[in-house]
Order: structure tokens, then sequence, then C-alpha cells
């Protein structure tokens, strides 16, 4: 890190930098390239996929189930069946 004191109003300011600044904004545009891979890949599967929380009751018996994440084809496959 380096600081470099600046004078600013008769009031002397710190001012630091972090290489590491650098380095989380890498990564995120690393991460942001790989989400982006995957949601092309999840959206052009021919394979129903799905991902689902099961709702348990205050017992810990499963009671419904919600889905968080679908692909085309199995929103094709699972609702084409009902219509």
């Amino acid at each position: 890190m380096q600081d470099k004191p600046q004078k600013t109003n008769d009031k002397k300011v710190m001012a630091a930098h972090s290489p590491n600044v650098k380095k989380g904004k890498i990564v995120k545009d690393t991460m942001k390239g790989s989400e982006e891979k995957y949601q092309i890949l999840f959206n052009s599967i021919d394979e129903g996929f799905c991902i689902v929380e099961v709702i348990y009751d205050n017992k810990g018996k499963p009671i419904d189930y919600r889905f968080l994440e679908i692909n085309p084809s199995f929103e094709w496959q699972t609702f084409s069946a009902i219509a």
C-alpha cells in the first residue's frame, strides 16, 4: 500500500492505494465471464434441468418444494405435458 499525504483546505488528508482493488476487479470480471458461459450452456442443452428447494415443516418433514432455477428444455418438457 502506498500512502501519500495531501493538503486540502489547510487539512492534511492521507490517501491510500491498494493493488488488491485491481485483483478484486480481475476476479470479478473472471467470475462474470464464467457465469455467462454457464448460462449459455444451461440454456442450450437439450436435457431438462432444474434446481429445487425442499420446504420443511417445523418438525423437519418435507411438505413442499419450489423451483429455484429451470432451463428452457425442462420448462418445455414439464409444462407442455400439462397443457
